[in-house]
């Protein structure tokens, strides 16, 4: 089994727009491969999607879930 660390473009990426960056969660949940995540990372992610995609806390929350 791969593993490895995306950065926060990543995850940014399979949210909004799905494609390639999508289709490598949905393999990490299909647990073919495995993906790290920071907490670091988490924060900057969660602060992207609320500045920049004006995604809401509670919304945020469902999907860090």
């Amino acid at each position: 089994m791969r593993s490895g660390t995306p950065d926060t473009n990543l995850y940014v990426s399979a949210l909004i727009w799905g494609g390639k960056p999508q289709q490598l969660l949905e393999m990490a949940l299909a647990g073919e491969v495995r993906l790290f995540i920071s907490d670091a990372i988490m924060e900057e992610m969660v602060e992207v999607l609320e500045t920049k995609f004006k995604h809401s806390p509670k919304r945020l929350a469902r999907e860090k879930e």
